[in-house]
């Protein structure tokens, strides 16, 4: 009887607790990137503004029940880069760096290998919860797809994720406070 107490307990905490899907798809994602508004004289008002200009491709990491890497990070066309490390992270607030034409060059045909237009726009099952999701938002001039990478995601994305984690790792960051 205690057993089935508590059983129910957890559960009714956890249902309460947690934000039904739904909720967490309709909320603004932090990946929308603020180089692409439209400014009145089309000019970057800032260095961050600069970097990512003319996006290309923005990855968002969200939490998990544990330590897993929250970040936002947006590669502009010509290689301008900000990020902005969340939590359990090597790189740590917003930075922004450029990319070596090398690395742009690298990034750019793992991004055609991956195929995209082809990919699904979710990878996820609403019964499983405590995995991250990967939103990952393709540019390509007008195009834009959106994907989510959470559960059964192929293993064409995740080795593409584990290029990005390493590409992070290897850029030459300059720390920047945002007004």
């Amino acid at each position: 009887m205690i057993k089935h107490f508590v059983f129910t307990l957890a559960l009714g905490a956890s249902l309460i607790s947690c934000k039904s899907k739904k909720e967490v798809a309709d909320q603004p994602q932090q990946n929308e990137v603020e180089s692409t508004q439209d400014t009145s004289d089309n000019t970057p008002s800032t260095k961050e503004d600069q970097k990512v200009k003319d996006a290309y491709l923005t990855v968002e990491t969200t939490p998990c029940f544990g330590q897993c890497p929250v970040y936002t990070l947006t590669i502009s066309n010509n290689g301008g880069v900000l990020y902005n490390g969340k939590n359990f992270t090597k790189v740590s607030g917003t930075q922004t760096g450029t990319l070596t034409p090398e690395q742009l060059k690298e990034l750019k045909s793992r991004v055609a290998q991956l195929g995209v237009k082809d990919l699904k726009e979710s990878y996820d099952n609403p019964n499983v919860t405590d995995l991250p999701s990967t939103y990952y938002t393709f540019y390509d001039g007008s195009k834009t797809k959106k994907v989510v990478a959470r559960f059964e995601v192929p293993e064409k994305i995740k080795q593409f994720q584990k290029y990005i984690d390493q590409l992070i790792n290897e850029i030459n960051w300059e720390e920047n406070e945002i007004h």
